[in-house]
């Protein structure tokens, strides 16, 4: 069979096809390799949600031409990205498929694919605020740079030969990266690598040199070399949300969010109106101020990436009778749970808090939670994506949230149904139910499977957090999964159990104060409450003072939390929860 003079409709689906099956059998040595931005183990589940996207996207198109079969990928990409490695590689695709426009309708030929890296490699750097070299964005540009080389030099260059020196030059730019603070190698220059040797191996699959890059990472992973200090500050949170805007609004969102965070990326592209749809990342120490000030934002996940440096309180007016700390007794477990950088638990039992108030992202994330801001169903199945784990609870805030968890339950569990169905004529590697397994990965991978707890409002769902968030930190080395597993169903029905919850609304001050010191029983040893951004400014020292008088009338002060925190929610309510035993 002689060689296909383009890339085709064929070959860019069989490149994103390889090129996600050595990312799934393999993300975990990537996952380790994950130092630099923050070393928060995700590079290669990053990259693998976003090739995952690419190529269902484009399975499921029903295209001709080259041009749109790339702009179909290129959008699944911006979907499915994750991280910032994913949204920088979602963005390499986006600039693959405005090179593709120009090029015939059968695919590209060779000088039409090395055009196609260079955009790839200036996509790479327009992705990220802060371009920083021996990273995706050297491996990236060292491959363009050296398929550009062989169509200077090569009197008949063919697409196997660019294909080939790309993924070399790749493979040159990973080793350049050892010991240069990322790692043993950099984990974005390894995913890159990875994707260049994907489509070499497209054009020339007795070559494998997907099978020799891999080798060779793994090689380079057991270096011990002593690594440089990267410098720089990464924020405390990740947060990630898709946003319809036009692009003079996304270069706006970057600019601002460059000023709150690093590791910007708004990815998108634009329609002849000038609006498109656009993925943002950015780790930030103030998660709220990286939301849009104009739009609608959807699929708002928010993750704790490491420790603060001061943990400052976010409750202003709680008290501990013990210690007279205005930071609450939930808080200070936060600040002492490590983060997601120094615990690097195995299997750690996923938390995915819902919640439509701003005020409580900051201490539900601090808690381990995975936070989705404004919940929907697939708000939902994207953070049990992030959560990288077999398990985790969803804790709902209200009645619409909890039929959106249980829907996102049984679309993931209709998904692993699917994916337990074995069919030889699908070949090695699958595409069901919109996503990907490869068989020769070990067998069919089991999908997050979510348990959704009986938490009908925000107060419920947050205290319901901390609980969680406490069980698991406390018991994470003592108990193995299904122990840990049996040990927080319990905590959340317990704590269920244990909650009296009071509502109000349109009601003043005094009287809430009032009824809810009146509440107060000899079992009460927690008063949790949320004010809304509309209620009365002066509830919430009336109830710290009201709780705290009465307590120390029934005898009952010396072991009772105060906890008070701003929803920021456009509400006049105020909820409070009464915890004993």
């Amino acid at each position: 069979m002689s060689a296909p003079e383009h890339l085709g409709i064929e070959q860019l689906h069989s490149w994103l096809v390889h090129a996600h099956a050595a990312c799934v059998r393999h993300g975990e040595l990537l996952n380790t390799l994950n130092e630099f931005p923050v070393a928060d183990s995700d590079t290669g589940a990053n990259v693998t949600h976003t090739l995952a996207g690419a190529a269902r996207a484009l399975t499921q198109a029903d295209v001709i031409d080259f041009a749109d079969a790339a702009t179909v990928a290129s959008a699944g990409a911006v979907l499915g990205a994750r991280g910032n490695s994913g949204m920088i590689l979602a963005q390499c695709l986006l600039a693959f498929s405005e090179s593709a426009q120009n090029a015939p309708s059968q695919g590209l030929r060779p000088v039409e694919l090395v055009a196609a890296l260079q955009a790839m490699a200036r996509g790479a750097v327009k992705a990220v605020s802060h371009p920083v070299e021996g990273t995706f964005i050297s491996a990236m540009r060292s491959a363009a740079q050296a398929g550009a080389d062989t169509l200077d030099t090569s009197p008949r260059p063919t697409l196997e030969e660019i294909t080939a020196t790309a993924a070399f030059g790749a493979q040159e730019a990973v080793v350049e990266t050892v010991g240069i603070g990322h790692g043993p190698v950099d984990a974005g220059a390894g995913a890159i690598m990875l994707i260049m040797t994907a489509l070499a191996d497209v054009f020339n699959p007795q070559g494998d040199l997907t099978g020799t890059a891999l080798n060779m990472l793994t090689d380079l992973s057991q270096n011990n070399t002593s690594h440089k200090q990267v410098s720089g500050h990464s924020g405390e949170f990740e947060v990630m949300y898709l946003w319809n805007a036009t692009a003079f609004q996304a270069e706006r969102l970057r600019k601002a969010l460059g000023e709150i965070g690093d590791s910007v990326a708004v990815v998108g592209a634009v329609d002849s109106l000038n609006m498109g749809l656009f993925h943002v990342h950015v780790h930030t120490d103030n998660p709220r101020a990286a939301l849009p000030p104009y739009g609608k934002a959807r699929q708002i996940c928010i993750r704790r990436l490491r420790s603060s440096r001061t943990e400052p309180p976010t409750n202003l007016y709680g008290f501990n009778a013990r210690g007279g700390s205005n930071v609450i007794p939930l808080e200070r477990f936060s600040s002492k749970r490590p983060s997601k950088l120094a615990r690097k638990v195995e299997k750690e039992i996923g938390v995915i808090a819902c919640t439509r108030a701003p005020g409580l992202i900051v201490p539900l994330a601090r808690a381990g939670a995975v936070v989705v801001l404004e919940p929907d169903s697939d708000a939902i199945v994207r953070a049990a994506g992030d959560i990288q784990n077999p398990n985790a609870f969803v804790l709902p805030c209200d009645e619409v949230s909890i039929s959106a968890a249980h829907a996102a339950s049984r679309s993931l569990t209709s998904r692993a149904a699917v994916w337990a169905l074995d069919d030889s004529n699908l070949g090695e590697d699958i595409l069901v139910a919109g996503d990907y397994i490869s068989k020769s990965a070990g067998g069919v991978e089991a999908l997050t499977r979510l348990k959704v707890a009986d938490t009908s409002n925000e107060v419920a769902m947050f205290v319901t957090a901390m609980a969680l968030g406490l069980a698991e930190l406390e018991n994470s080395s003592d108990l193995d999964e299904a122990a840990k597993l049996a040990l927080m169903e319990r905590t959340a029905w317990v704590t269920a159990v244990r909650m009296r919850v009071l509502e109000f609304s349109g009601v003043d001050a005094e009287h809430i104060a009032l009824a809810v010191a009146n509440a107060l029983g000899e079992w009460t040893v927690t008063v949790t409450v949320l004010v809304g951004a509309l209620a009365d400014s002066d509830v919430a020292p009336l109830i710290r003072d009201a709780v705290g008088q009465k307590a120390q009338d029934m005898g009952i002060d010396e072991d009772l939390d105060v906890n008070i925190y701003a929803s920021h929610q456009d509400l006049d309510q105020v909820l409070v929860g009464l915890e004993g035993f």
